[in-house]
């Protein structure tokens, strides 16, 4: 694709995604069609009044050729100023991506006994922990991270904070353990995040979600893992699960000696995320599962909101119209 073809892809883009708040003021733009049909018969008019009064034969004295083109020059600009001014009238804007303001994100990781599976290179515990330091690289700065472990209990390893040092710890701490009770894991992860205030609490909306690690379905556990879903959907509190492993993923009982068949459940995750308004993800090796993670840092840790362009139409239908002015006084002495 040569650079004017990529110019125009991405200003095609752009104007895509501008859109109006005032758009009934764009009606005015159709009076600029009639504004330039009234300009062309007032100057048909006026070469009509010349070529009868005046002796032809002296025409090209008294209206140079050169000057024939630019008597249109003026108006043509400020038509153009006209319109953009309008555009600017109707408040434009365009959805933009800005870092979110102190955004809480709680892991809640999966620790129990197929979390040692090495199906997932070097394991899937290991491949977790790798994940969870991109997710924490993709928030801004301030951005807060608590981190949950369960097995057939649950623990907070650390409460939300933008200390990386304390985060880092944490997850250098992880350790393999017992069982799998997601639904508590979800309920002490929720536990953890703060009560919105501010403008967060009057949209009810707190600046927080919760990332379930998991490779199975819960086995154990006070609470069931949709209870705890439909617990963060109340509080507007979305669950972004993410299913780690393969299908052929297995353990050794440690006991027994016998190979354990682990495969990941993302039916049941997927349920979990959509009752509490979340994002369902699979990751089947390590590479994939930093991806996800660091998607997911990325849409915590932003927000869209609207961009006004109007100063940018104003301040341009202002310079085209100086423009105008500049090339009338310039050529004809006039700013007519």
């Amino acid at each position: 694709m040569s650079t004017v073809e990529s110019w125009y892809h991405s200003g095609l883009h752009y104007v895509r995604q501008v859109e109006f708040a005032s758009p009934l003021v764009l009606l005015i733009l159709f009076l600029l069609p009639a504004a330039l049909v009234l300009y062309a018969i007032h100057e048909r008019r006026q070469g009509r009044t010349v070529a009868r009064f005046a002796n032809p034969a002296l025409l090209p004295n008294l209206l140079p050729r050169r000057a024939s083109w630019r008597r249109h020059v003026a108006p043509v600009i400020l038509l153009l100023a006209l319109a953009a001014l309008v555009c600017g009238a109707a408040r434009p804007q365009r959805e933009t991506t800005v870092p979110r303001h102190q955004p809480t994100v709680v892991l809640v990781m999966d620790t129990s006994r197929s979390m040692s599976a090495t199906d997932v290179k070097p394991n899937r515990l290991e491949a977790a922990k790798a994940a969870a330091r991109t997710l924490v690289s993709e928030l801004p700065d301030d951005g807060r991270v608590g981190i949950v472990a369960f097995t057939r209990v649950a623990h907070a390893l650390n409460a939300p904070t933008d200390d990386r040092t304390v985060i880092a710890g944490s997850l250098r701490s992880l350790q393999v353990g017992g069982g799998t009770a997601v639904g508590d894991g979800l309920v002490r992860g929720l536990s953890l995040v703060p009560k919105p205030t501010g403008g967060a609490a009057q949209s009810g909306r707190a600046p927080a979600a919760i990332v379930l690690l998991t490779d199975g379905s819960s086995t154990e556990g006070r609470v069931s893992p949709m209870q705890a879903a439909r617990m963060a959907k109340a509080r507007k509190i979305p669950i972004y699960t993410v299913s780690l492993g393969t299908p052929s993923g297995s353990i050794v009982d440690p006991g027994t000696g016998k190979t354990i068949a682990v495969p990941p459940d993302p039916a049941s995750l997927a349920k979990i995320a959509k009752a509490a308004g979340g994002k369902t993800f699979t990751a089947q090796d390590a590479g994939r599962l930093k991806s996800v993670y660091g998607q997911i840092g990325r849409t915590v840790g932003t927000q869209k909101k609207n961009q006004d362009l109007s100063r940018l139409f104003i301040a341009g239908g202002g310079a085209l119209a100086l423009l105008g002015f500049a090339f009338s006084l310039r050529w004809f002495r006039t700013l007519v």
